[in-house]
């Protein structure tokens, strides 16, 4: 049986992304991906991550995050990186914050201050590094 013809071969069809996305962790972010760059922000935000990777897991939760804030979930998501050291969950809450500040016309120059603030600190580890 040819593995490329409709019948499926070795894998079938319906087993072939599972395959590749549970043995694979380059292809574990393709749906949530996915998802969320075509505004799936609710299919995005309940993505099930559970099985990805260790590497994977932190930019499949900032798409969750991200995807939270497009759906207006500005105070969920502060709440949920709250005292996170990563500087990725840092910049969720930075963009959290901005887009709240955005939503009831508030003032966004101190969110974005200190997100200057946060480029300019990775900047410096980075050149240090």
């Amino acid at each position: 049986m040819d593995p490329y013809s409709a019948e499926g071969g070795i894998f079938p069809a319906a087993d072939l992304m599972r395959y590749h996305s549970t043995n694979n962790p380059l292809l574990e972010l393709v749906h949530i991906h996915s998802a969320f760059h075509q505004a799936q922000y609710a299919k995005a935000a309940d993505f099930d991550t559970s099985s990805f990777s260790p590497s994977n897991q932190l930019p499949a939760r900032v798409i969750k995050l991200r995807s939270r804030i497009a759906l207006g979930q500005y105070d969920a998501v502060l709440k949920d990186v709250k005292g996170a050291s990563e500087t990725d969950l840092a910049a969720v809450a930075l963009l959290a914050e901005y887009e709240k500040a955005k939503s009831k016309s508030g003032n966004v120059e101190s969110v974005v201050e200190r997100a200057k603030q946060l480029a300019e600190k990775e900047a410096e580890i980075g050149r240090a590094s």
